[in-house]
Order: structure tokens, then sequence, then C-alpha cells
């Protein structure tokens, strides 16, 4: 499959840089906010996804992030991410998880995944209106996804994190859906 071609919007002079939105992120995403949501976002993801029999790479939630678990069929061929030597890598899913250093849930043993995924969903700080996203600072998701273009990537958020525009540069992978508990956004990309 042909690799993808993503637009990358560049802002200057924008009214707030990457780093306040991250501040202003713990604000919203609180227990009451996500506990609020999580089952229609579930059910958007869920209507989203379908019963296609496709490969899915999905992150495993912090306690500031949304679980996804339960609008996706868990099958063998689920992978979650893990970080090893501050990079992400692709294993296979499992419920036995212990914490990372960072705090996310991984599986207790990790077995490299095999297949490339067809959809990669990861979770995200803020999104915009053209797929942009601004995670939590560290780069890791960018530049794995770098490496998967062929994937379809979904961005999992809440609605009130997402804007008009956000500050963004060419480190920054776009999404290709959004999925929110009001909304499914899917933005046009070329092959």
């Amino acid at each position: 499959m042909q690799s993808k071609v993503r637009r990358i919007i560049i802002n200057f002079g924008m009214l707030k840089t990457k780093e306040q939105y991250r501040n202003e992120s713990s604000n919203i995403w609180t227990s009451k906010n996500i506990l609020m949501n999580e089952t229609l976002i579930n059910i958007n993801l869920r209507d989203f996804l379908g019963t296609s029999k496709r490969i899915v790479m999905a992150y495993l939630a912090k306690k500031d992030e949304i679980n996804i678990l339960p609008s996706i069929k868990i099958e063998e061929s689920l992978q979650v991410p893990y970080i090893y030597r501050n990079k992400i890598g692709r294993c296979k899913y499992s419920k036995e998880l212990v914490y990372s250093d960072l705090g996310v849930p991984t599986p207790k043993i990790i077995k490299v995944a095999g297949d490339l995924p067809d959809l990669i969903i990861v979770p995200g700080r803020y999104f915009d209106r053209f797929g942009n996203r601004i995670g939590r600072g560290k780069g890791h998701y960018d530049d794995f996804l770098k490496n998967h273009m062929a994937a379809v990537f979904v961005g999992i958020s809440l609605h009130e994190t997402l804007v008009q525009i956000l500050p963004n540069n060419l480190q920054d992978v776009k999404m290709d859906i959004i999925v929110t508990e009001k909304d499914v956004l899917e933005f046009k990309t070329e092959r």
C-alpha cells in the first residue's frame, strides 16, 4: 500500500503555544469529564469500527484518558503500544498488565506483533479540525506513526478539546479520523 501524503499546516503567530494547551488540558481531562463522556465515545468508536476484520492497534488508557477497550472487539490480532528505549513498539494485547516508568499500562509479557496494523488509535490532549494533534509533548506517537503511514490514524478526544486550529510543525503527524462523544470527523488525505 502506498504511503499517504500528509498536508502539513505550519502556523506562526498562534495565540497559544502547544505547552499552553497542554497546561490547560489538565482542567478538561478530569475524572468527571472522562466518566461523563466515555460511553458515548465508545459508542461512536464502535460504530466507526463496525464489523470489519482490520488489524487494530489501540492505546491502553492512563487514568486521564478515555478507556476505549469496551468498543474494540478483543481478538488475537489486537496490538497495543509499549515503550522501549524511548520509542513505541507494537505488541500483542494481554489482560495481564503492568505500568511502565511513564505510567502507561503495558502487557506484563511483551510478545512483539508481527502483522502491521491497518488502523492505529491514539489519545491526544487537543485536536483541531484539520486533523492536527497535541499529545503529551514527548513526540513518541509522532515518531511511531511516521513509520506506519499506510495505516488509518484515529484520534480519541473529548469534544471540548476539539479546536479550530492548533500550532503544529513538520514533526507532527495528522489524524485521518477524530472520535469524540459528539462526532466522528474524517479528513481527506491523498494516497
